[in-house]
């Protein structure tokens, strides 16, 4: 998967997660990702993701105070975004590191990403 396809599967994230964050955002599993900025790393081109109780958007670009970097290789954003992989697995295959401050917001992400990509309909594909 190229880095302009993780992008666009990152803003089917994005549209996603404004879609079903009212039924989540009091789940525990949300909450410690609300009002977070996360740099995403697609190797090495550099990503941030705004999520809030409201929205989630993609700016270009890394933000020097966002609370964590989330970051593999090209293929792995593309089995998290087809929901096949989460964080956890990217880990412990050694694909994706964390710093221990950033273990819980890397931990959540990971399974919200591959929740809500499970969750897409079949018909917003392709769009």
């Amino acid at each position: 998967m190229s880095v302009s396809e993780v992008r666009k599967g990152l803003d089917d994230f994005c549209e996603t997660w404004k879609m079903f964050i009212p039924a989540l955002k009091e789940n525990y599993m949300v909450e410690p990702l609300l009002n977070r900025k996360i740099n995403l790393g697609v190797g090495q081109e550099r990503f941030t993701l705004t999520l809030t109780s409201t929205d989630a958007f993609i700016s270009d670009g890394e933000d020097p105070f966002a609370h964590a970097l989330f970051a593999t290789d090209p293929e792995g954003w593309s089995e998290m975004l087809r929901g096949e992989s989460n964080f956890l697995s990217l880990s412990m295959q050694k694909r994706m590191e964390t710093r221990m401050d950033e273990a819980l917001i890397h931990m959540r992400l990971g399974i919200i990403i591959q929740l809500l990509m499970l969750m897409r309909s079949p018909a917003t594909e392709g769009e």
